[in-house]
């Protein structure tokens, strides 16, 4: 395994929401430190894109993910 890339992608869940809105603690830093422990030889991006009190609507997701997205997406 060379190089993963990882977008997580979402709400207020994603986002790490908690605390009330005082701290923010999103889960992918904990999977990131699991997958690194799980694979140390390989190179782990994981990119974090939540954004609370966000909905699914037509249009506004898809901006959201197509802005997060590297050329290779």
């Amino acid at each position: 395994m060379d190089s993963v890339n990882i977008l997580c992608f979402g709400d207020s869940l994603t986002e790490g929401y908690s605390h009330w809105g005082m701290l923010m603690t999103p889960y992918a830093d904990n999977m990131r430190k699991w997958l690194q422990a799980a694979w140390p030889s390989a190179k782990l991006t994981v990119d974090v894109n939540g954004m609370s009190g966000d909905f699914v609507v037509p249009g506004l997701f898809l901006k959201r993910i197509t802005s997060s997205c590297k050329p290779s997406c």
